[in-house]
């Protein structure tokens, strides 16, 4: 039978990266022993055998009886573990002194690492880990996972550690006051001058959200540009080579084989491919905030505005990030610990304004309206797509089971310098990630998607004996409260894969080119009739690689819910929208 470690400290101490540094596993997650929290769970050959290493939940204590620390019991009641290694933080290691009392009292065998010792040394704190291990009488590293110091240290105590009996702490563990006497030594003045002068302007009462909005309009942009960029770049490519390749390879073959394999699985794998950019990209990004010690002020800064629909302030910040790309937002998600928060999160963040729906929006308000009706139109999406996230996540709050007040605690890190190299490997993990985990439902559904245009065999795409066709036309009259002609119907089905693939679908349905489809459009839909149609894209079913992420999130449950959210609310507010329109214009 194997070994087992577990990772175990106060939120926001290193833990996460120490455990990333052992093991070389960044990303995967699930859940543990049927609570409602989450592990990390890595297995490494260490001291010549296979060790099971476990990186639980965060907390800042056993006892208080608030739910946090209820669930903290039930972690180190249900889990079993021959070695607990107990991560703190270096810089603020006095008020961390509680929960190793409660766990030094508990008797567990026990090594203490006292993580993010070059911060420490940095702001001039002694540190003697030697001294507290004299009086703890239990192993005490001092390292710094973000430096990679001591991590050969680490395996080689826990080696050692492993290979004897557990160790027995005494019955009666020394007095609080006595253990960092001498050990934690600060200067005079513990102060980060370079810290307090950027806190003085970034948390600032009256230009600190002014700030905070500027960088995330920054932060979008340059997921926006830069990733939709190389984007841009990915889809010519697969172009040239299904046209230089794969076109010709199956020039030969049935019409049926060819359209599956290049419409179908061939479109798939481009489609998924197609998002790394911004995957990578947007982790890169949150790693960088991260280890910048900013993502934990905007976090601050827009807390007290979330907090009011059952959020923190991070579900805004992944919001506005989402406007670039619902998919990576949603996967970062995962920087929220607690987790009714994060399904909150989730089922909100599908309502950001993507800038695969933007496209849409600008073509078809171009087509219909004057530029400064375009341009308000546009505006009011954008704004619309804020109020559905909220609602979504207002209404969620109150249909899940109250949680009573669950405060959110920040630890506001100094500012430094990114740690690049760890930036990149966490982005490299979450890209290979999401490939492993998205792939089938991506490429089954474009398959799907295909094959109702392109079936019963012969017939022509999207035309009325297709099997799209007809199911547009059970739907037509869910549809005509909006004024939507069937076509544009059909045109939604293409939005399953990727909401830009409307504009695509509509000139194969209205038989037009790139240059002709906007008079196409001018011609077919009434000012009206756009704005509904807007509106239902806006806020209808997310495209199969949201789907997909939300499903690799929380299961099948969390999909399904917000399928089925979207679409209905989608349909409630297209049809008023369009109503209204149709009464004013």
């Amino acid at each position: 039978m194997s070994k087992r470690i577990a990772f175990i400290g106060p939120p926001n101490v290193g833990k996460s990266s120490l455990f990333s540094r052992l093991t070389g596993v960044f990303t995967p997650i699930g859940n543990w022993s049927g609570l409602t929290v989450e592990a990390k769970q890595a297995k490494v050959f260490w001291c010549g055998q296979m060790v099971d290493v476990l990186d639980l939940p965060g907390f800042y204590a056993l006892t208080g009886g608030g739910q946090e620390e209820q669930i903290a019991q039930q972690l180190v009641d249900h889990t079993h573990a021959d070695l607990w290694l107990l991560v703190l933080d270096a810089v603020h290691l006095p008020r961390q002194q509680t929960l190793l009392k409660e766990l030094i009292e508990r008797k567990l065998p026990l090594i203490v690492l006292i993580n993010q010792i070059d911060e420490a040394t940095r702001l001039g704190i002694h540190i003697d880990a030697h001294k507290l291990q004299q009086r703890l009488g239990i192993p005490v590293l001092a390292v710094s996972g973000r430096e990679c110091v001591g991590l050969d240290a680490i395996q080689q105590v826990v080696c050692e550690s492993l290979a004897k009996p557990p160790q027995i702490h005494p019955a009666t563990a020394p007095t609080e006051q006595d253990w960092l006497a001498d050990v934690w030594q600060p200067p005079s003045l513990l102060a980060d001058e370079l810290t307090e002068r950027l806190d003085a302007l970034f948390l600032h009462p009256l230009w600190g959200l002014p700030l905070f909005a500027l960088i995330m309009v920054m932060l979008f942009q340059g997921v926006f540009w830069l990733g939709g960029g190389i984007q841009g770049i990915l889809a010519d490519a697969f172009d040239v080579l299904q046209q230089s390749v794969f076109s010709p390879a199956l020039a030969t073959a049935p019409a049926w084989l060819s359209g599956l394999l290049i419409d179908g699985v061939y479109t798939g794998i481009a489609t998924l491919l197609s998002f790394v950019p911004l995957v990578a990209l947007f982790f890169f990004l949150l790693a960088s905030l991260t280890e910048s010690g900013y993502l934990a002020r905007m976090a601050f800064l827009a807390d007290g505005l979330m907090a009011r629909f059952g959020l923190e302030g991070r579900s805004l910040v992944l919001t506005v990030m989402g406007m670039g790309c619902n998919v990576p937002a949603i996967l970062g998600a995962r920087i929220i610990p607690d987790k009714r928060m994060r399904l909150l999160t989730q089922m909100m963040l599908p309502f950001a304004l993507c800038s695969a729906r933007l496209q849409v929006f600008v073509f078809i308000a171009a087509a219909l309206f004057v530029p400064w009706q375009a341009a308000l139109v546009v505006l009011g999406l954008y704004t619309l797509s804020v109020l559905a996230a909220l609602i979504t996540a207002w209404l969620g709050q109150k249909a899940m089971k109250p949680m009573g007040l669950h405060p959110v605690i920040f630890e506001m890190p100094a500012y430094r310098i990114p740690n690049w190299g760890m930036a990149l490997r966490t982005s490299w993990h979450e890209v290979v990630e999401f490939l492993r985990r998205a792939s089938s439902l991506i490429i089954l559904g474009v398959i799907a998607v295909w094959a109702l245009l392109n079936l019963p065999v012969g017939v022509v795409a999207g035309s009325s004996e297709s099997y799209a066709a007809q199911i547009a036309s059970v739907l037509a009259p869910i549809f005509e409260p909006m004024g939507l002609p069937q076509l544009y119907i059909l045109a939604l089905l293409f939005g399953l894969v990727a909401k830009e693939v409307v504009l695509g679908g509509l000139m194969v349905l209205l038989g037009v080119s790139d240059s002709g489809l906007s008079d196409a459009v001018a011609a077919s839909l009434s000012p009206a009739a756009a704005l509904g149609l807007m509106v239902f894209v806006l806020l209808y079913t997310p495209c199969l690689a949201t789907l997909s992420v939300l499903k690799q999130e929380g299961g099948w449950r969390l999909m399904l819910a917000s399928l089925g959210w979207s679409l209905l609310f989608a349909w409630l507010v297209a049809v008023g929208v369009y109503q209204l329109a149709h009464i004013l214009m």
